[in-house]
């Protein structure tokens, strides 16, 4: 029986051999083209399903996220279809992780106003000193689960707070 979470027309219609030879392998098959990403600082993009999302802060306790489906004009029918249910059905705003993530995130934020976790630091220690360059992509990764992108989020954050003005790189004397 067919999956309603099936996407394979869409693996179908992409010819992986002609892209791989000219946009080479990692590219193709890479971190950047297979798992989730976000572009600091607001930015994120998940190429398996063709989502892009753009999040936008409103306020400490509040978040509002634009999230849209990224299709081929140029695809069939078909696969434009099975692209936008595949997306809708796993991180779309009904889909079977979306509503996990969304639960998980927002537990986070009230658990965080509690009256244990205001007494202890935040650890986020996880995988620290495993993080690595891999010569191909920009930035450092961690072949290990990590809190490697939170802290570098979180640090380049701090970074611009800590200048003059968000634009300007600051100075010593």
């Amino acid at each position: 029986p067919k999956s309603r979470f099936d996407a394979q027309p869409v693996h179908e219609y992409y010819d992986y051999a002609a892209l791989r030879e000219r946009l080479g392998s990692a590219r193709v098959e890479g971190p950047l083209t297979t798992g989730h990403a976000t572009v600091f600082p607001n930015f994120a993009y998940l190429p398996v399903n063709g989502s892009i999302r753009v999040w936008h802060p409103k306020g400490p306790d509040e978040m509002e996220v634009w999230a849209w489906t990224v299709l081929d004009k140029s695809m069939p029918e078909e696969v434009r279809t099975a692209q936008r249910l595949y997306n809708l059905r796993t991180f779309g705003p009904s889909g079977i992780f979306e509503q996990d993530d969304g639960e998980n995130w927002s537990e986070i934020q009230a658990i965080s106003h509690g009256w244990r976790t205001n007494t202890l630091p935040l650890n986020y220690q996880m995988g620290i000193g495993t993080e690595q360059d891999d010569g191909v992509h920009p930035g450092s990764t961690s072949a290990l689960y990590s809190d490697a992108a939170g802290r570098r989020f979180y640090a380049r954050w701090a970074e611009l707070m800590n200048t003059p003005a968000w634009h300007e790189e600051a100075t010593d004397g």
